[in-house]
């Protein structure tokens, strides 16, 4: 059963909190001792987040006790420029370069070329091993049989809404994936376009819309099956989390200890 909740206005600021975690967090058994150290990277990014969303930050009211032990673990980005909508700030992470230059700003959407160069592609030249997990936002969905399908029978009612067909995340320097490609999906169901659109998840180029569970969690767990998977090699793990970006869905087990106050039901 899932509840949708009834966002406060400063809940949709368009401001992207950013968390970088550098260094050998996890175990000193994840690089060699044949080679220099390198430390080991998890970039997490909370979308549409606001500032004071956290009770690290001032004003801070909603109790966040895990985010702040990772503020004090980690580093924080307090100076940096970002963008007020969720695709080009994306765009600028992974590329260093403005959204204009990439093709991915003013607005959502834009297709990430294969000509510009990621940081993931940078991390991999090193000798890393990278993956991403959670909403990716740089491009659409990959044509295959299956999606093709699904997007088919999403659309029937709108035979002129056209399947643009992807890239597709791994052509950007990561070699493990579990993504969705657009914007504002169920957190359920992972269907698109306020949950009319198809399903969009992904395994590499494995379109994967059977599987049942909560984005958020799926999104987690792979990010930690990668992390453990990467015993002797140097990683660099992105997670371009969903939450706390609409549509606000929780599931009933994580409302139990939530203020009544914030937890209207909105139909």
């Amino acid at each position: 059963m899932k509840r949708i909740l009834k966002a406060e206005p400063r809940l949709l600021m368009k401001s992207t909190l950013l968390l970088l975690l550098a260094g050998c967090l996890f175990a000193p058994w994840l690089t060699t001792a044949a080679e220099p150290a390198k430390p080991n990277v998890v970039y997490l990014l909370a979308d549409d987040l606001g500032w004071s969303d956290i009770s690290a930050h001032p004003g801070g009211s909603i109790p966040t006790p895990q985010l702040d032990r990772l503020f004090k673990q980690g580093v924080e980005l307090r100076n940096f420029m970002g963008w007020c909508v969720c695709s080009p700030t994306r765009a600028m992470l992974l590329t260093g370069r403005h959204p204009f230059r990439v093709g991915t700003g003013p607005e959502v959407g834009g297709e990430l070329a294969k000509a510009e160069t990621t940081i993931a592609e940078g991390f991999k030249a090193n000798g890393y091993r990278t993956g991403v997990f959670g909403k990716w936002h740089n491009g659409d969905d990959p044509e295959t049989p299956e999606y093709r399908k699904a997007f088919d029978e999403a659309w029937q009612a709108m035979p002129n809404k056209k399947l643009k067909g992807g890239l597709g995340v791994n052509e950007h320097g990561f070699d493990e994936a579990w993504v969705y490609y657009g914007g504002g999906a169920d957190y359920f169901t992972r269907r698109t376009v306020q949950g009319r659109g198809p399903v969009s998840w992904w395994h590499n180029r494995e379109f994967r819309p059977q599987d049942a569970g909560y984005t958020e969690d799926f999104i987690t767990q792979r990010a930690i099956e990668f992390i453990r998977a990467s015993k002797g090699k140097p990683f660099f793990c992105y997670v371009p989390f969903h939450i706390v970006h609409t549509p606000l869905q929780a599931k009933e087990a994580d409302l139990k200890g939530v203020d009544p106050k914030v937890t209207a039901e909105a139909k």
